[in-house]
């Protein structure tokens, strides 16, 4: 009998997506620039079922009402028995969001404080002030980077900067520090970059320059 936990740890690079199952059956699709650390396998002996993620990642979670599922990611932990949901939580982003598509989750932070989602809505948690929040979501917009599909709705500059970098694996440097508060809309599939930025800079005027990445 198995008593100890022996630990995988999978890295997807910029511009990809990975599919993942893990013992217990749940799949897990990883997006780009996101690192999960998870059990080979899970055993009896633990009472919960418990991964670490640091990016973004959607999970289909495998329902076993006697071991709770956990994510655990950067201080917030995300709990179901088996759901549908979505959590990003890269490094360089001041927000750890969980989206929920189905079913039930509790997000919860190290000072205890805790939320019980329903499907459709999204909590958020601020890294600075350990503020959280939720809100109701087109769950869509949050899940369509499985589809290699961006979309965006009121999203300042800034933060769609940091989204077709990693999609593109591509560095973006902003000079125009008038557009980083603007907010844009769209929906593209992935496609080339140029196209994005194109319709980007007819809705809001600004010149722009792609020099090899």
């Amino acid at each position: 009998i198995e008593k100890s936990l022996v630990y995988n740890e999978i890295k997807i690079p910029k511009s990809q997506v990975f599919k993942l199952v893990l013992s217990d059956s749940t799949v897990v699709w990883l997006n780009a620039n996101t690192k999960l650390r998870y059990p080979k396998k899970f055993i009896n002996l633990q009472a919960i079922r418990t991964v670490e993620l640091e990016g973004e990642a959607y999970f289909e979670v495998a329902h076993n009402p006697n071991k709770p599922f956990v994510v655990n990611t950067n201080g917030v932990n995300v709990e179901v028995l088996g759901t549908k949901f979505n959590v990003s939580s890269y490094l360089n982003e001041t927000n750890i969001k969980t989206t929920l598509i189905e079913g039930s989750v509790k997000v919860g932070n190290s000072n205890e404080t805790s939320i019980i989602l329903k499907p459709s809505y999204q909590a958020s948690f601020n890294k600075n002030t350990h503020f959280l929040s939720t809100k109701k979501v087109n769950t869509t917009d949050f899940t369509s980077w499985m589809q290699k599909r961006i979309i965006f709705n009121d999203m300042p500059f800034k933060e769609l900067e940091l989204i077709l970098e990693r999609a593109y694996d591509v560095e973006i440097l902003n000079n125009n520090e008038t557009i980083e508060n603007e907010f844009f809309t769209g929906e593209f599939n992935i496609e080339n970059i140029d196209v994005i930025f194109k319709a980007l800079s007819t809705s809001i005027p600004f010149d722009y320059e792609i020099n090899k990445d």
